[in-house]
């Protein structure tokens, strides 16, 4: 099993090393010469724990995926939900693919909506134009809408991003 070794972990082996080994050197105490000619590769291979313990967290989703020949799953579009305030009037329908932007993503209706005669508010499911990340939307980000009545428009709820897939414990996007 691979063990993540501190600097004084380091440094204490190498000090019990040379005292098993030897019986010339005799001063290890702080600020001696023996031990900081110790102390200094000790720092360094530290250094190269960590980045040894990074490169096994980044290798690890990949070596699983294709040790097991997961194919990627396709990319997902954003979801959630838009709050429209409208102004008072005659009942109509916003259709599907109704268009919302915000930023510069832009999210389509996925479902016909029907405003009922002096509604004022209304909530429209939305998925993102493309698949794939998009900006994170929050609750209550403003939309710009192209629709009769309209006052504005705003995210009911953040905005659902596709869900990474989850391997044994560790996280891999999906793409």
């Amino acid at each position: 099993m691979f063990q993540i070794k501190d600097f004084a972990s380091i440094a204490a082996s190498m000090m019990n090393y040379a005292k098993a080994t030897q019986g010339r050197i005799t001063d290890f105490t702080v600020g001696s010469v023996a031990r900081t000619l110790m102390e200094s590769p000790a720092i360094e291979i530290e250094e190269l724990y960590q980045q040894m313990w990074l490169g096994l967290k980044e290798a690890i989703p990949t070596a699983v995926y294709n040790g097991f020949g997961f194919a990627k799953l396709p990319a997902q579009a954003a979801r959630g939900v838009v709050s429209v305030s409208l102004s008072p009037g005659p009942a109509q329908t916003i259709g599907a693919g109704a268009r919302f932007v915000t930023g510069s993503t832009g999210y389509l209706a996925t479902t016909d909506v029907a405003v009922t005669t002096g509604q004022t508010t209304v909530l429209v499911p939305v998925a993102a134009e493309t698949a794939g990340i998009a900006p994170p939307v929050l609750q209550n980000d403003p939309f710009a809408a192209a629709l009769p009545r309209s006052l504005g428009a705003v995210a009911h709820a953040a905005l659902q991003q596709a869900l990474p897939i989850r391997i044994l414990g560790w996280l891999k996007q999906s793409m």
